[in-house]
This record gives C-alpha cells, sequence and structure tokens, in this order.
C-alpha cells in the first residue's frame, strides 16, 4: 500500500561544479514509487501481491498499471482518480550512480483517508503481509497498525524520507518490521524527542518507540536489525554501482519474500542485502531477473 508513481532519473556526466546551474546528463523513464516498486519485486521473488494506491486517470497511470498487470500484479485494488495527476518522481545521479537530488510530487495520495481502507478491506484482511509506504497519510498508517490484530496480518513500514519519516507517529505499536535509513531514524526521533548518538542506538531507540523490529539501513555499511538488541548484517558488495534507486526497496521486498518462506528476520534482511546489492548493479529501479533463486541463502 502506498505510493505509484513515474520516475524520472537524470544522470550527470560529470561531477557538479561549484555554482554551475546547466548541466548534462543523460534521462531515463520508468515507472516507480515505493509500495510500486515493492510489489514488482515481491512477484518477481514468486510471492502472490496485490497494490493498493492511487493514479490519476491519465496515460501516465494507464501505462503504470499495464506493467503491473504484464508482470502479474494485481491492480484492482489501484483507484484513477479523474482530474489528478499521477505522482512523479524526478532523481538526478552523479557518474558514480550516488543520488544528488529527489524530487517528488505525492500529492494525490492524500487523497486516500482512512474510510477508504473499507473499499480494499478483503484484499487487506485475508493478507499475511501488508506493506506500507509513508507516501500514505499518518491516519491511514495508524488505522492499519489498530486494526492489525483484528485481521491477522503482519504490518511492515517504509519511512521512504527525511520529511516522511518524521511525520510517522510517536508511538509505532502495531508495526512488526519498520524499514528506514540512519538520517531517517534521526528525523523521526528528532520530531519527538531526542536523537542518540551512532546508529546501534538509533537503531534501539526507535524500536523502543513500540515496532516489534526495525531494520536500519546505512547504504554500504552494514544493515542493523534491533529487536532485543543489534545484530549486524555486513552489506554485500555489488561488482559496480550503477544506480541506487530501488536498492532499499528490493531489501525490503526480499527481507519479506524471505519471512514467508519462514526465516528468521535477520537471516531474511541477509538476503535482501544480497537483493539491494543485486539492484543497484543495473539501471533499472527493479532487476528484470530477480528471481528467489538469486536472493536465496
Amino acid at each position: 500500500m502506498g505510493g505509484a508513481d513515474v520516475d524520472r532519473k537524470f544522470t550527470l556526466d560529470a561531477a557538479v561544479p561549484s555554482g554551475v546551474t546547466s548541466l548534462c546528463g543523460r534521462a531515463v523513464t520508468r515507472f516507480g514509487g515505493v509500495a510500486r516498486n515493492v510489489a514488482h519485486n515481491l512477484v518477481r521473488l514468486g510471492v502472490a501481491t496485490s497494490l493498493i494506491s492511487l493514479t490519476g486517470d491519465d496515460d501516465d497511470g494507464r501505462a503504470l498499471l499495464r506493467e503491473l498487470e504484464r508482470d502479474g500484479v494485481d491492480v484492482r485494488g489501484v483507484c484513477r482518480i479523474a482530474g489528478a495527476a499521477t505522482a512523479q518522481y524526478v532523481a538526478v545521479i552523479d557518474p558514480h550512480g550516488a543520488l544528488v537530488l529527489e524530487i517528488a510530487d505525492m500529492s494525490i495520495f492524500e487523497r486516500f483517508a482512512p474510510d477508504d481502507l473499507a473499499r480494499t478491506w478483503p484484499s487487506i484482511a485475508t493478507a499475511d503481509w501488508i506493506v506500507a509506504d509513508t507516501n500514505l497519510r499518518a491516519d491511514v498508517i495508524e488505522a492499519l497498525a489498530q486494526r492489525r490484530c483484528g485481521a491477522g496480518y503482519r504490518l511492515a513500514l517504509d519511512a521512504v524520507s527525511l520529511p516522511k519519516a518524521a511525520s510517522l507517529p510517536a508511538r509505532l505499536d502495531g508495526v512488526d518490521v519498520l524499514f528506514l535509513n540512519e538520517a531517517e531514524a534521526a528525523a523521526y526521533l528528532a520530531a519527538h524527542g531526542t536523537v542518540p548518538d551512532g546508529p546501534a542506538a538509533l537503531a534501539l531507540a526507535v524500536r523502543a518507540r513500540g515496532a516489534g523490529a526495525v531494520v536500519l539501513t546505512r547504504g554500504a555499511a552494514d544493515v542493523l536489525v534491533a529487536r532485543d538488541g543489534i545484530e549486524a548484517i555486513p552489506a554485500f558488495p555489488a561488482r559496480s554501482v550503477v544506480d541506487v534507486t530501488g536498492a532499499g526497496d528490493a531489501l525490503l521486498a526480499a527481507t519479506i519474500a524471505r519471512l514467508l518462506a519462514g526465516d528468521d528476520l535477520v537471516a531474511a534482511v541477509r538476503s535482501g542485502a544480497r537483493a539491494a546489492a543485486l539492484t543497484i548493479e543495473t539501471d533499472a529501479t527493479v532487476r528484470a531477473d530477480l528471481s528467489p533463486a538469486l536472493v536465496a541463502p
């Protein structure tokens, strides 16, 4: 549940010199959004997956849904909004594959309210896992957490970005696993109190807010899993870094896929880290040949 958008990626031909405002690069357009990317990764990993989201009733929205349907995602939970534009995301990437700038227009998702859960409740109530991103309104996320016990699904949440992480509720009870990076963890804690020093302390402080577990990513460094204590999972080295966008979504999706296969969370995150490394080796947001065999322990 959450974001589905059009990604426009611009890869610069050279590093950005100080004071320069006009740059040369290569552009590519693909479909993205955290929830959409996770859904696409999950079906490639053999998991039956439905997407619940909003698009505009426009060419971008129709093309986005056609691609997902072609690859096996159930899109009956996606509502097309007349007169609205499908969400847009722009990424500027340096010659080494690192993000320089992100711009996102996700305003369409403000139209998804807690009452809309009733429309998609048959899919939600029968799911093993709900993966939600914070493109959804805070009140929708809180409603998902509150309804979790009665429905029986487990809830994974992706913090998405610094401002969206800061808007998460002070208590995270009902969230089984929260995925976020170091900066997002600091932004969340700063919004609700003090920020401890060090990544392990950050992960444990977020965990203390009520989440069942926290998965804290650190780019090319290790991934931390916070439950009763901290377990560090070494990052898998990529053969080359082409484009880092989509790596976190691949990590989340592969983790959920392995949890469904019966793995413990730490073992599942280890497979997720492998999927992230495989994804940044390509310029695709979702790696085309991703498969259960590629990420299996």
